[in-house]
């Protein structure tokens, strides 16, 4: 018996995960910003300016982006993707 391969797409890489500081409405946060091929975006660990964990603050359910383009999506989902867009403009 042989075993042979006839077909195979490799993605190793599926996800990233970004450990972001961020000031919001002159509060400090840090968060863990998730995001994989299978679940989209999860936001870990939320953290104060003071270091302690804390849940996610209210505003977020009610977060409007100014960037064009994302009318009408679900709040969680802007603030999500503003984290990704900016966290790639610092580190471009």
């Amino acid at each position: 018996m042989k075993l042979t391969i006839d077909r195979m797409t490799n993605e190793e890489i599926t996800g990233w995960n970004r450990n972001i500081e961020f000031t919001y409405n002159g509060e400090g946060y840090s968060v863990l910003l998730n995001w994989d091929t299978d679940y989209g975006y999860t936001i870990f660990n939320w953290t104060n300016n003071m270091g302690h964990q804390i849940a996610p603050p209210s505003w977020v359910k009610d977060y409007k982006s100014d960037y064009e383009g994302f009318e009408g999506e679900d709040s969680h989902f802007m603030f999500w993707s503003d984290l990704d867009r900016l966290t790639n403009e610092v580190s471009a």
